[in-house]
């Protein structure tokens, strides 16, 4: 595929690459999905906006069951674009009222990178949970000396927003594409 690719792209200008249209185009038949775009951007202890986390603290095993009910809170269209599985640690949850309305979790990525992971429930959104959760989860991956990544679609204007509020700073567009096996 890779030669495949490399004689596809010669003589395209990069805006015509960088293209969901034209990826579809060129290996259509061979895609098992594509996406993108999103915008890639990093934050550490010196861009990082720290602040108050109410109610977020560590989730542990004894959350699973509030962990899995707000997994189960979203689409399955939501899952597969924020990748938020239930029972991922470390993981972070914002609470109300006893009701996880927030999560951000992490995997480690070259062994510097923080690679985050959130998602609110569907009844909670835009009221600080996501916020406070990627606040407590900051706290801990600077404890371990890690560089936070944040990705999201670029149709994802709320949560690149958040992204940036934190303090998150823009690094490169991508676009996913998973071929068929």
């Amino acid at each position: 595929m890779t030669d495949f690719i490399r004689n596809a792209v010669q003589g395209r200008t990069p805006a015509d690459v960088f293209s969901v249209p034209w990826l579809q185009h060129v290996v259509g038949s061979q895609v098992e999905v594509i996406l993108g775009p999103a915008e890639l951007n990093y934050a550490d202890t010196t861009t990082f906006r720290m602040a108050d986390r109410g109610s977020a603290r560590p989730l542990s095993e004894a959350d699973s069951d509030a962990y899995r009910a707000l997994i189960s809170s979203l689409t399955e269209t939501e899952i597969l674009e924020s990748g938020a599985l239930a029972g991922k640690f470390p993981a972070f949850g914002a609470f109300c009222d006893n009701v996880l309305c927030a999560v951000a979790s992490y995997a480690v990525w070259q062994s510097s990178i923080a690679h985050i992971i959130v998602a609110t429930h569907s009844q909670y959104r835009r009221r600080g949970f996501a916020r406070a959760a990627v606040q407590a989860l900051a706290a801990d991956a600077f404890e371990r000396e890690l560089i936070l990544q944040w990705r999201a679609l670029a149709w994802n204007t709320n949560s690149l927003a958040l992204a940036a509020s934190l303090g998150f700073e823009h690094y490169a567009s991508t676009i996913y594409v998973r071929l068929k096996t």
